[in-house]
């Protein structure tokens, strides 16, 4: 038994260990994806910060409807080094999307 807890609590401190190594620091939120001339655009609900990412499943189809007239709505998994909210994220942060979710296409 006592070798069991001494593989399982080396077992968790190699697993923190390798996620803390990376700094990478991952949330869900629900946001507004969009592409603009300058680039394309995520929005986190709830904050004023404009996140730069590219989706490219999503480009493709923001781009049949007309990107300039359309937004994908929808919950983003995004990855990020810094241990902030993710509200508190700027343009300027390194932001990867990971994943999405209940995406729909609406009218800016």
């Amino acid at each position: 038994m006592r070798s069991l807890i001494f593989c399982l609590a080396t077992l968790n401190l190699a697993v923190s260990s390798a996620a803390t190594a990376h700094n990478e620091h991952c949330s869900t939120d629900s946001g507004r994806y969009a592409i603009y001339a300058n680039g394309d655009r995520l929005r986190i609900h709830g904050s004023r910060h404009i996140l730069s990412v590219v989706i490219d499943p999503l480009d493709e189809r923001l781009e049949k409807v007309g990107w300039e007239k359309a937004a994908a709505e929808g919950t983003f998994t995004i990855c990020y080094d810094k241990a902030v909210s993710p509200l508190s994220l700027t343009i300027r942060d390194a932001v990867e999307v990971k994943s999405y979710s209940k995406v729909r296409i609406v009218r800016r």
